[in-house]
C-alpha cells in the first residue's frame, strides 16, 4: 500500500512538472512574436505594397490596411482575428516558422495559400 502511494506521488509530481514546463514553452514562443514586423507583397501590376504587423504582449495586434485585432498561439498555429472598418470580423490561422535568430518570420495560411515573410524591426 505504501509503495502504491509513493508511485502516485511521483506520478503527480512528474505530471505537474510537465504541465509547468509546457506552459512555459508556449509563453516563450509567444514572446518571439511581440514587436513590429514588416512584410512586402508584390501586386499583379508589379507594384510592391508594404504591410506592418504589430504584435503586443496583451494579445492585441494591428496590421496596416486591415485594422486592429487579436492574436494567439493555438495548437501550434498563429491565430489572428481582425475587425475591419465595418462591423465584420475575420479569423485566420497560419502555420509559422522563425529563422535568422527569430528576426525573420514566415507565416502561411492553414490549408495552403499565401505565405508572408516578415522581418522584425
Amino acid at each position: 500500500m505504501k509503495e502504491v502511494k509513493k508511485q502516485l506521488v511521483i506520478i503527480g509530481i512528474i505530471t505537474l512538472l510537465v504541465c509547468v514546463g509546457l506552459s512555459g514553452c508556449e509563453s516563450s514562443e509567444k514572446n518571439k512574436f511581440i514587436g513590429t514586423w514588416k512584410s512586402f507583397e508584390k501586386t499583379s501590376s508589379d507594384n510592391v505594397s508594404e504591410y506592418i504587423f504589430e504584435f503586443f504582449s496583451d494579445g492585441k495586434m494591428s496590421r496596416t490596411k486591415l485594422g486592429n485585432g487579436t492574436w494567439d498561439i493555438e495548437y501550434g498555429k498563429l491565430v489572428i482575428t481582425l475587425d475591419d472598418k465595418t462591423s465584420d470580423t475575420y479569423t485566420w490561422a497560419f502555420t509559422y516558422q522563425f529563422s535568422d535568430n527569430d528576426r525573420t518570420l514566415s507565416i502561411t495560411f492553414v490549408g495552403g495559400g499565401t505565405t508572408f515573410i516578415l522581418t522584425k524591426q
